[in-house]
């Protein structure tokens, strides 16, 4: 299901938020000269951190990222399964302990997919990456461990090895779209922009989509397939095609050059694709994998009658209960008297 997340205006009472014995919000100054280093300040919390920024004279805003997935196993991991129902209660806590309004804060970046167990090490997919969309994968690294990406404007394409992040027994398969503009949705008709959209149960059938046809689309490698014995236009397809800077499109090219070279690859990726079918010599992995994601999809995103009226019903009662005519985009600070006596007060200007 949905994973990171990424909210740049927050609407929530920063008031109540500092008042709450679950946070605290330190102040970076140097302790020669009391200069503030640093304004923004950050605490997290099961996996989400939240930014008081400021922005005028007086006035700060709330930003906030991090994990939904990790939020629901006490920040620890994300590596097992974060179904639908998983999520609500996630937004439920958030709604219910710190009053966020969900309908008022939009979502800048949001990441959905799966976990899956595979019957062979993940490194058979990994070291098999070519190409997505004529694009060559990138090897990435974190804290913890490295990942393969194909980066565009609205989006991310991930995956990597979750079970050797988390040290697992299993071979555990992480695939994720991560949308970095909302723009990518409304091109492809799917209504989420804000928190509560997140609990639209009508839109995950879409995201489904996309996260299987996202996978079809990149370009696996075939080691069983060997170029000896091969007639010598399939040899040289072969062995240019498991090089993926002979896939890209050069950004030089403009109008009809451009359109003339995309429908070329296009024309030697089918080919490509229909000779390592016709001469594999193992079993169809790729199939495997995208029945497996299909699979969790269905089974994280499906939702049992009764919660169907219990999410639909709170969202109702959310939707009564906050203010969703005027979001608030800033947030006043608290007032000196109360910065005074509360070591979490913000003392900004």
């Amino acid at each position: 299901m949905f994973d990171g997340i990424k909210v740049q205006q927050l609407s929530i009472d920063i008031d109540l938020l500092l008042r709450s014995d679950l946070f605290t919000f330190p102040l970076l100054v140097d302790s020669k000269t009391s200069e503030i280093l640093n304004r923004v300040r950050q605490s997290t919390y099961r996996g989400l951190t939240f930014s008081l920024v400021p922005k005028e004279i007086g006035l700060y805003k709330c930003e906030l990222k991090g994990s939904l997935h990790k939020y629901s196993n006490g920040g620890v991991q994300n590596a097992n399964d974060f179904t639908a129902e998983s999520l609500f209660n996630v937004i439920n806590d958030l709604v219910s302990n710190l009053k966020i309004n969900i309908f008022c804060s939009r979502l800048n970046n949001v990441e959905f997919g799966v976990n899956i167990t595979l019957p062979f090490p993940v490194s058979k997919i990994l070291k098999s990456l070519i190409t997505y969309k004529n694009k060559p994968f990138t090897k990435s690294y974190d804290y913890k461990s490295q990942y393969y990406q194909c980066a565009f404007q609205q989006y991310i394409v991930k995956i990597y090895d979750k079970g050797k992040q988390y040290g697992l027994d299993s071979y555990t398969l992480r695939f994720e779209i991560k949308v970095v503009k909302m723009q990518f949705f409304i091109e492809r008709g799917v209504s989420i922009s804000s928190l509560a959209d997140l609990l639209d149960i009508s839109q995950y059938d879409k995201l489904g989509s996309i996260l299987i046809n996202t996978f079809k689309e990149i370009l696996f490698d075939d080691f069983s397939v060997k170029a000896e014995g091969l007639k010598p236009k399939e040899r040289e397809l072969l062995l240019k095609g498991r090089n993926p800077r002979f896939w890209q499109l050069s950004e030089e090219l403009l109008g009809k050059e451009y359109e003339r070279e995309r429908k070329r690859l296009k024309r030697a990726e089918r080919n490509f694709r229909q000779l390592l079918k016709t001469y594999s010599r193992s079993e169809d992995w790729v199939q495997l994998v995208t029945d497996l994601i299909m699979e969790k999809w269905q089974a994280i995103s499906s939702v049992l009658p009764d919660s169907k009226v219990l999410i639909r019903s709170k969202l109702v009662e959310w939707r009564t209960s906050q203010k969703t005519e005027k979001c608030p985009k800033l947030t006043s600070v608290l007032s000196k008297n109360l910065s005074e006596n509360n070591h979490i007060g913000l003392e900004l200007f």
